[in-house]
């Protein structure tokens, strides 16, 4: 069940309404997000690849912080202990 307008202002949450597909993503205090924009056609158009490709980036720096990062089979993302710690959803992916 989502909250109306009014039960969001309420309790301080600001909703911000984009065009980039998917329904809705929540951006918690302190969590960092970026979205990546690249030309896919040097990758061969291939966006799953590349977002496989950007896991593996991800998990490649977190070695750098002495995390041991992973990912989970069936789902996008990479993980640490069991949580998820980065999402790589495609809009189409994103909801």
């Amino acid at each position: 069940m989502r909250a109306d307008a009014q039960t969001l202002e309420r309790l301080g949450i600001e909703l911000f309404e984009v065009a980039r597909g998917g329904d809705i993503t929540w951006h918690g205090p302190g969590q960092l997000v970026g979205y990546v924009v690249a030309d896919l056609e040097p990758r061969g158009r291939d966006l799953h690849r590349f977002l496989r490709e950007l896991e593996g980036a991800l998990i490649r720096s977190l070695d750098g912080f002495g995390l041991r990062g992973e990912r989970s089979p069936g789902r996008t993302g990479v993980w640490v202990q069991g949580e998820k710690i980065a999402s790589t959803a495609s809009p189409s992916d994103a909801g």
